[in-house]
């Protein structure tokens, strides 16, 4: 007879928080972190989330996520991201959202109280008394033209009433224009003021019509004169702040005439396009800023990057073998100092194309998305010497080096610097004459021996300018990781990522000497 299986016990959790109604049942796929059994740190984490009972010691109580930013105050939240397990709190923190406790309303004044605060706030201001020596430090532009011709001296006082009592005022608020001090300058009265005359008689009432003419006039503060028209403020704004724009220095600037001079479009062509490339924006934007339709927008980036990419292919290159040698960067002259090229792959994420067979050949299992990847080589000192065409991001990196032929392009008796996942190339690279120099390899539960250690360490830090540049090329928003790229744009994406590497070469030099 065999033994009758008994179904595993399910624990029950519930989160005591005060009003968080949150359960293992109600909310099977939250977390639920186990509260700290230390009395000090219980106590705290009752004071933080309003409870007012203690908690024993020996109990087991739990607490959901949604009172922490997972993210952030869990230690392992990528490793169980991606493989899964247990989270684990950081020290000392405590929970911090309540948005299930809603906040305390405020308490209405009582009718009474209100009322005789009014009456004392509308004494105060019918008792104040207003110095002329205050009015005439108006600034110039008030000019007053229903005045009649009389002297005034500055010691003569007007006493007014503040028309402002007719509104419910709070009895904090004060007047931030007595705090604020103008330079003297001269009175724009029109008329002069006589002691002898009754100063009451010459105020109009609120309710009387005044003929009252207000004129302004320029700031004192200079400025630089900006365009008023809407494409000239654009392209003055684009030219100001060019890195911010474009992704070109204003030491590079001079780039946007040569491409007028050379690909023969106009500049606002070129401009619309690499401002795109840099920053993404919406046709519906770009068409506001240029003064041109949303349909033309997208025409006139069709028309003119293959044009632009065809130019910009000039800028990424190998340079001689002894043009890098000589600019070696300190830190590969030790132990790399043959160190020819650094290469690496990067992926764009895409939006899901409609055909299966494009979908599977562009599902990256690293990124968990459809991507596009690309391969891309940099001399040591960071200039971008190879970048490949796009390939579905099911590739994997061997094939994809043996695919593009870079090899042909490395010069011979050359070290080339790689991830481990670039081991399958060793034979390639050795046909050329060439040296692979990649981390070692780790075996699943094996200890890597002190050597292994070091030398991953080694090359993990001359390894890293190749990220570097690669971070460059992801300030440009169309390559964004998560981009999200239209799939209508896929034809000429290839012809983005030259821009962009050919705008990173104008750069200065991420690694310097």
């Amino acid at each position: 007879m065999e033994p009758v299986k008994t179904a595993a016990k399910v624990h029950f959790k519930y989160c005591i928080v005060p009003k968080c109604t949150n359960t293992t049942v109600t909310a099977p796929e939250k977390h639920f972190f186990i509260v700290p059994q230390n009395k000090k740190i219980r106590d705290k984490w009752c004071k933080v989330m309003k409870r007012r009972d203690s908690l024993s010691e020996k109990s087991v109580k739990y607490c959901c996520e949604d009172h922490f930013n997972v993210e952030e105050d869990t230690e392992n939240f990528m490793r169980h991201r991606f493989i899964g397990g247990r989270l684990f709190l950081k020290k000392n923190v405590l929970p911090h959202k309540f948005s299930c406790q809603k906040a305390k309303s405020d308490v209405e004044e009582r009718s009474a109280v209100a009322k005789r605060r009014r009456i004392e706030y509308y004494s105060r201001v019918l008792s104040m008394e207003i110095p002329v020596s205050v009015a005439q430090q108006e600034p110039e532009f008030i000019e007053c033209i229903s005045c009649t011709d009389v002297d005034m001296e500055p010691n003569v006082k007007i006493q007014t009433k503040n028309k402002s009592v007719q509104v419910h005022i709070k009895d904090k608020s004060k007047d931030k224009s007595c705090q604020t001090t103008f330079k003297k300058k001269s009175v724009a009265f029109g008329a002069k003021l006589n002691k002898d005359d009754n100063i009451r008689d010459n105020i109009t009432e609120p309710s009387d019509t005044s003929s009252l003419s207000v004129s302004f006039t320029g700031s004192t503060t200079t400025f630089e004169e900006i365009p008023e028209n809407n494409i000239d403020h654009t392209l003055y704004k684009i030219k100001i702040h060019s890195q911010l724009y474009l992704g070109l220095s204003q030491d590079s600037y001079f780039l946007i005439d040569t491409l007028v001079n050379n690909v023969q479009l106009p500049q606002i062509h070129i401009l619309i396009t690499l401002k795109k490339i840099r920053l993404n924006d919406s046709y519906s934007r770009l068409a506001i800023d240029f003064g041109l339709q949303k349909g033309c927008v997208a025409k006139v980036i069709r028309k003119t990057l293959p044009l632009i990419a065809h130019f910009m292919k000039d800028l990424i290159y190998f340079p001689e073998k002894s043009k890098v040698e000589e600019n070696l960067p300190m830190a590969f002259r030790s132990r790399f100092s043959k160190t020819q090229s650094i290469i690496d792959c990067f992926e764009i994420q895409i939006q899901q194309p409609s055909n299966a067979t494009h979908q599977s050949l562009t599902w990256s299992n690293y990124k968990g998305c459809n991507t596009l990847k690309y391969l891309i080589s940099i001399t040591p000192n960071g200039f971008i010497n190879y970048i490949s065409g796009g390939y579905g991001g099911r590739v994997d990196d061997a094939a994809l080096f043996q695919d593009c032929k870079i090899i042909d392009q490395i010069p011979t008796g050359s070290t080339i610097l790689a991830d481990r996942g670039f081991k399958h190339i060793a034979s390639i690279v050795e046909s050329k004459g060439c040296k692979l120099i990649r981390p070692p390899s780790v075996k699943t539960g094996a200890v890597s021996n002190k050597a292994d250690v070091m030398d991953t360490k080694r090359i993990a830090a001359v390894r890293i300018h190749v990220e570097r540049s690669i971070g460059r090329l992801r300030s440009f928003k169309m390559l964004a990781p998560h981009a999200c790229v239209n799939v209508k744009m896929l034809p000429v994406f290839d012809d983005i990522v030259y821009v962009a590497c050919g705008l990173v070469n104008l750069q200065s030099l991420s690694i310097k000497q």
